[in-house]
């Protein structure tokens, strides 16, 4: 079961979940850094960091199972 694995692995999380919440953490941080020393749209910022965090999940996924 490639999903199961992707989750939970031997009892523990696996590595693609973990580096899923690093990841995202991290975009969170880069967001508010951008969001407080630049003035702009904040749609426009939520379209980025959502379009950037998305593509980041999509790679870390790619390369968990392929």
């Amino acid at each position: 079961m490639i999903m199961m694995d992707w989750l939970w692995h031997d009892g523990h999380l696996s590595w693609p979940l973990f580096a899923v919440l690093v990841y995202t953490s991290l975009i969170i941080l880069g967001a508010d850094l951008v969001w407080r020393t630049t003035s702009g749209s904040t749609r426009k910022l939520a379209l980025w960091v959502a379009s950037v965090w998305l593509l980041g999940v999509v790679s870390i996924y790619g390369l968990a199972v392929f």
